[in-house]
């Protein structure tokens, strides 16, 4: 309608102008915004455009995460996604913290973080982050696993625990799990694209960091160990004293040992795994135990 009448007419007759707004084209006034998004819809369907729908802009909400400095316009807390395979990823590369189940930084190396230098991983089957390596030529899950869905991987179900059944322990420690529920037969209990490293793997990280006798400084996390045992982290592998559980069902070590398990089995009962202690500053090493115990997991990208 406004294409019929002139620029002139519209301005003499204002009234008219307000009530066909909407035909002028002209409704940026009374369009609301779509969270998350820009404002801008498509002119000929009335649909968000493409180009907006990928746009963000800052949030005044006060539920924002910490990272809202980078422009990032955070969801509603309950605005979850329908799968997290719709993974909503920030300008600067990270997840949406709202959205997303993000385990703790606080024991990792800070000065990677505030580099860039960690690499990001969503597990898809529960929705949890975490942070990731590369040292020399692997790349490594940077926190402990903490996946416990025994539903979509049976083999967990009476195998997996938090360090004193405490789940608080669990979001920062990560799960301790018997070697049948690590190596899982199906397909391995790392996330898709990740597994459980072998001997041959963890000999290459050590390798990696200048040799096993000095493997443990650099790979401890730099706060954490009990008795000034903290490590150097200058890879960022930032291993935490997660403790473990005995296959007789007490949980000890807590702030004293990190166990990692490995792939490679040495018998029918028996498995290997890699051991950090407090009290030994330099060295690394490769034992074997029970399968029945219960151990910290690391994965690395296949």
């Amino acid at each position: 309608m406004c294409n019929v009448i002139a620029s002139t007419k519209c301005a003499a007759i204002s009234f008219i102008l307000g009530a066909f707004l909407v035909a002028c084209g002209d409704d940026s006034s009374t369009t609301p915004g779509i969270p998350g998004f820009g404002s801008e819809l498509n002119s000929s369907e009335g649909s968000v455009s493409s180009s907006s729908a990928q746009k963000s802009t800052k949030s005044s909400d006060s539920r924002s995460s910490e990272h809202d400095a980078d422009g990032w316009s955070s969801s509603s807390v309950n605005d979850v996604p329908q799968s997290y395979a719709e993974a909503k990823v920030r300008p600067s590369g990270t997840y949406d913290c709202l959205r997303y189940k993000c385990t703790t930084t606080e024991y990792l190396n800070q000065e990677f973080l505030e580099a860039g230098k960690y690499g990001e991983i969503l597990d898809e089957r529960d929705g949890r982050v975490y942070k990731t390596v590369k040292i020399g030529e692997q790349v490594w899950m940077a926190q402990n696993l903490n996946y416990s869905d025994s539903v979509q991987t049976p083999s967990l179900l009476g195998k997996n625990w938090c360090y004193e059944d405490d789940p608080k322990k669990c979001e920062v420690m990560g799960r301790l799990y018997t070697w049948v529920a690590a190596v899982d037969s199906v397909h391995g209990i790392c996330p898709p694209g990740w597994h459980l490293p072998d001997n041959t793997e963890w000999d290459e990280l050590f390798t990696a960091v200048g040799g096993q006798s000095t493997a443990a400084t650099i790979m401890k996390s730099s706060s954490g160990w009990n008795d000034d045992g903290n490590g150097s982290d200058s890879v960022g592998f930032s291993g935490l004293p997660a403790g473990q559980r005995s296959n007789f069902g007490g949980f000890g070590c807590d702030g004293v040992c990190a166990f990692f398990w490995s792939a490679s089995e040495y018998s029918s009962s028996d498995a290997y795994y890699v051991e950090l202690y407090y009290f030994l500053l330099e060295g690394a090493s490769l034992e074997n135990l029970g399968k029945n115990n219960a151990y910290s997991v690391r994965c690395v990208k296949d």
